[in-house]
């Protein structure tokens, strides 16, 4: 999606299209190196399927995310070192797994400090396209109440699901569907999470609860008090 539209808030999941792009991508910018990269070799070992979720607003999204922190089933487990230093993402699993980790955030958020983060850097032709895409009124406020969960797939994981991760045989698979892939990461959460409804106590429906609870009204003109 980055390649194709130069942000990742939305975009596609079709995987055959992707690495169309990537290759095309770098034949077209290093036409010298490619000349001497074997294709036939080429791998696939890195897959990161996300999918958003517009949530009512960014207390939900932190709410259920602080929800999630607690949550484990046998290997999905949350991953305490990284939660504690992010407190609007939560990780399931080891980056460094060689199968699979999870990443759930506030998309609004991301948007905001990788613009912040683009416009520090050395200000290039690429770099200012980014910043103009990512600056767009619209695209920001898309991205508000958007609560991203990302599959990240690894080598094994990738190597079990398609029988190879050599790009020939993950393009040739046209029987997998990227939202099975995503699913199927997911299985694990699903079950540890189960059947729960979660319900959000915003600080002014609180406020009225306790109202209720101790309202009073004026004997002569019946007006009420809190």
């Amino acid at each position: 999606a980055k390649l194709l539209l130069g942000h990742s808030i939305y975009g596609y999941d079709d995987i055959q299209s992707g690495i169309v792009i990537i290759l095309y991508t770098l034949l077209k910018t290093y036409p010298f190196l490619a000349q001497y990269l074997d294709f036939n070799s080429s791998e696939l070992r890195m897959l990161d399927i996300n999918y958003s979720f517009r949530m009512r607003s960014k207390e939900d999204c932190v709410y259920l995310l602080d929800y999630l922190r607690n949550v484990s089933y046998r290997q999905t487990q949350a991953n305490e070192v990284e939660n504690n230093r992010f407190k609007e993402t939560t990780y399931f699993g080891n980056k460094t797994s060689k199968h699979k980790f999870i990443r759930m955030y506030y998309k609004h958020d991301e948007v905001l400090k990788t613009l912040q983060s683009k416009t520090k850097q050395q200000l290039n032709n690429v770099t200012k396209h980014q910043i103009a895409v990512l600056s767009n009124p619209q695209l920001i406020e898309f991205s508000k109440n958007l609560l991203r969960v990302e599959a990240a797939l690894r080598k094994v994981w990738i190597e079990k699901k398609f029988g190879s991760t050599l790009l020939s045989v993950v393009l040739s698979r046209n029987d997998i569907c990227i939202s099975d892939l995503w699913m199927d990461a997911m299985s694990d959460l699903f079950k540890a999470v189960g059947d729960v409804t979660l319900k959000n106590q915003s600080d002014e429906s609180v406020r009225e609860q306790i109202n209720k609870m101790f309202v009073t009204y004026n004997s002569k003109t019946g007006k009420e008090s809190f």
